[in-house]
């Protein structure tokens, strides 16, 4: 038997089963999905993507009003081609872009007639095609820890109620979700390789680098979190204890700034070229980025939005640990335990690996515990509204800590009930490829 080749088919098959899985639980979804607040804005905003290709650089369009001037604009992109592509002008007419702000404020789906739910249902798609690459994704980065440990990392994100609420919106969060996955895949694959860019100068992949991040900068600006993982790993990598006593630690130092330099630059120019409201002003990404925050800031003040702020660290930590477990009326006391025990012993298992294999090139358990650490660590200190969608980027992280005590536990029970198919060397290997 030609082993290689049925490793690669096994993969395969597991990837076309999770990509049909997701897409009858989310197509299920998308239509029953409740509406959320912020869906026609995204929608009304996305017409400049109509001025995009007409070349109108100028138009009021761009900057029609605060939120229209200071979200980026990649997402808009794709929701206004979608849309213009099968409805045209009328896909925004029914719901009188730009005069959304109405509608921001309806009971539900019920209060949107016909046409209405029509355009915001085929808006949900491309959103939803983002969730379900995400699942595979999410496969792809478990599997880097074991098999077992992607199969349940993927399943237990698809039946997630944060993430299947999120994703079947006309709204950015599944696009950067996406891209996030897509650059700390590109990294933990960087950091199993003999060379990479933590030791070696490569061009290419500091292009393909700076390129996803100014995408889901692009996406939305909290895509700059992707670049404190960046520093934290290679710091890690610089700090650790095969470099120390490494005659080239310095140069080694001075590739990984190279490295980084090449990436920030990549990135600024793809967020300019992608955000034309920026104009030519070297300064004006910044500018965008302390208008965005100082508009947030604002938000905070209005008493409308009393109730929705998170006043203090620790309410941020409690109302993202609300959103994992329990949103909307998911909240049941022993799905808390549960999460709480596994994250835990997740968690762990994390410590344990990252000390014991410290010295190895690949230590893809450090990489995972900078990922939760600096997420969480975000979100406590910058996200000041606690909107659920906000949390989405932490799904991942958590439920792989979540699927690594299911492995450990089906792996021992395997040893322990090993059985003897030494004449089926086909289920043999089936079973050893998967929880091996």
């Amino acid at each position: 038997m030609n082993y290689l080749r049925f490793n690669k088919q096994l993969q395969f098959v597991s990837i076309f089963i999770l990509v049909i899985l997701s897409w009858c639980v989310l197509e299920s979804k998308r239509t029953t999905n409740p509406y959320y607040f912020d869906e026609v804005s995204w929608i009304c905003n996305s017409r400049v993507w109509g001025e995009l290709i007409q070349g109108r650089w100028h138009s009021p369009i761009w900057t029609e009003d605060v939120v229209q001037r200071l979200n980026p604009q990649l997402s808009k992109y794709i929701l206004g081609a979608w849309t213009y592509a099968k409805y045209g002008q009328t896909g925004f007419d029914v719901f009188g872009c730009p005069g959304w702000g109405s509608l921001m404020f309806i009971s539900g789906l019920v209060a949107l007639n016909s046409r209405q739910q029509e355009v915001l249902f085929w808006a949900r798609i491309p959103m939803m095609l983002c969730g379900i690459i995400s699942i595979v994704l999410i496969y792809i980065l478990a599997v880097l820890f074991d098999k077992i440990t992607g199969f349940f990392a993927s399943l237990l994100t698809l039946f997630n109620p944060l993430f299947l609420v999120s994703v079947n919106r006309s709204m950015p969060d599944s696009l950067l979700l996406m891209l996030m996955l897509i650059f700390l895949l590109c990294l933990f694959r960087q950091t199993r390789q003999e060379k990479n860019i933590f030791n070696h100068f490569l061009l290419l992949t500091d292009l393909g680098l700076g390129t996803l991040l100014g995408l889901a900068v692009s996406t939305k600006t909290y895509g700059l979190i992707l670049i404190a993982i960046l520093l934290a790993l290679i710091v890690l990598q610089n700090v650790s204890p095969v470099l120390k006593s490494h005659p080239h630690r310095l140069r080694t130092l001075g590739v990984s700034i190279s490295n980084l330099f090449l990436v920030m630059v990549t990135m600024i120019s793809v967020i300019y070229i992608l955000n034309p409201v920026l104009g030519t002003s070297p300064t004006s990404l910044f500018t965008w980025i302390g208008d965005w925050k100082r508009f947030q800031t604002d938000l905070q003040h209005l008493p409308q939005n009393a109730a929705i702020i998170l006043t203090s660290p620790r309410y941020r930590l409690l109302e993202i640990w609300k959103s994992f477990v329990r949103p909307g009326t998911w909240n049941t006391f022993q799905t808390t335990l549960v999460s709480i025990l596994l994250i835990s012993v997740g968690t762990g298992i994390c410590i344990y690996k990252t000390i014991t294999k410290w010295q190895k090139r690949s230590n893809s358990y450090a990489i995972l515990l900078t990922w939760v650490i600096l997420f969480i660590l975000s979100m406590i200190f910058y996200v000041p509204f606690k909107f659920e969608r906000y949390y989405l980027p932490l799904i991942p992280p958590l439920l792989i800590l979540e699927a690594l005590p299911f492995a450990l536990l089906l792996r021992y029970l395997f040893q322990l009930f090993r059985i003897n198919l030494k004449n089926q060397p086909g289920i043999t290997y089936f079973i050893n490829w998967f929880f091996m």
